[in-house]
């Protein structure tokens, strides 16, 4: 496993600070990040972005979450974690996760309780997988960002 690094610091709009996680990709992948319809990049499994923003700390996954960078996305989830906000995990822009990754988000949720909140939208592939779980029970599932952060 590689240790999750940082491999390129930028803001937003509003001048928040991101950092950005991966075990595979380049800082100039980083571009085909932007866009619903864009690939996250060839060969690349994920990229985790972290987002601190007013309301909640923000990790936005792009990609795949499997056995080969769950140890990576724990530490990110980890990261994300260090504040008193709450910790959203954005899965809008995740194609594809497996069961590895799934105990990772039970046991983030176990250890932040009402604190963590997850964003998997409803025309998202992997929402069926979180249907047939019965996670969207479990973990209160928002449609976005916005609707997580504000979940009390």
């Amino acid at each position: 496993m590689v240790a999750p690094q940082l491999v390129s610091p930028a803001h937003t709009d509003d001048n928040e600070p991101m950092t950005f996680f991966s075990s595979e990709l380049t800082p100039a992948s980083f571009a085909t990040l932007s866009g619903d319809s864009k690939p996250v990049g060839p060969g690349t499994l994920a990229a985790l972005v972290h987002e601190d923003t007013e309301h909640a700390d923000v990790l936005h996954v792009f990609g795949e979450i499997d056995l080969s960078n769950t140890a990576e996305f724990e530490t990110a989830i980890h990261s994300a974690a260090g504040a008193l906000l709450p910790v959203v995990i954005n899965l809008e822009h995740c194609r594809y996760i497996d069961s590895s990754g799934l105990r990772t988000l039970v046991l983030a949720k176990r250890r932040l309780g009402t604190q963590f909140r997850l964003v998997v939208p409803q025309d998202n592939p992997i929402r069926r997988l979180f249907d047939i779980t019965q996670l969207t029970q479990e973990f209160n599932v928002a449609q976005s960002v916005a609707e997580a952060a504000a979940q009390r």
